[in-house]
């Protein structure tokens, strides 16, 4: 089984979950056709591009293991590059994660970053392309496929703080 020391820091966590705890719940979903974020249709990794909440449901559970990647970042300001280049780093951990395990002999992990997928900036949606042109490296957030991100890290005894200026982001990886 893969080591995770190279990744654990004070910045990132990781924790093994089963696939069948995480917790789905249509209204996160919600928050996206609101489009609360600007990205709803607009990015090839965001509803309603990616597929409905329940063929999400049926793919995840169909995983037999999993981890939840926490990377924890100061943004002490409201630089939008800081907090940019915070949320692309989790993206690339995810990336690293699932390129090791295919080492490993894993047959199609399967990654979810936190917000966005920022690979290009804008994403080639925006411009005008038919599809994505980076489908080995763009992922979508666990949210946009509907699952509740802060029960579920709570069913792992981990409590997420809103309102600060330090900000979590919450990915994950899971193996069959």
């Amino acid at each position: 089984m893969m080591s995770f020391n190279k990744y654990i820091d004070e910045k990132v966590k990781i924790y093994k979950i089963n696939p069948k705890e995480i917790i789905f719940d249509d209204s996160i979903r919600g928050y996206c056709i609101e489009n609360k974020c600007g990205r709803y249709n607009n990015n090839f990794m965001c509803p309603p591009i990616i597929g409905s909440v329940e063929k999400y449901k049926k793919t995840i559970k169909s995983y037999n293991d999993g981890y939840l990647i926490l990377f924890k970042d100061i943004i002490e300001d409201s630089n939008t590059y800081k907090y940019y280049n915070s949320q692309k780093r989790l993206h690339e951990i995810v990336l690293e994660i699932e390129n090791e395990l295919i080492k490993e002999g894993y047959i199609e992990p399967l990654g979810f970053i936190a917000g966005e997928c920022k690979i290009c900036k804008p994403c080639k949606r925006e411009k005008g392309y038919d599809e994505c042109i980076y489908p080995d490296k763009a992922r979508t957030s666990l949210e946009a496929v509907g699952v509740n991100v802060v029960k579920t890290v709570k069913t792992k005894g981990i409590e997420i703080v809103f309102g600060t200026n330090e900000i979590t982001w919450i990915g994950a990886v899971l193996i069959k």
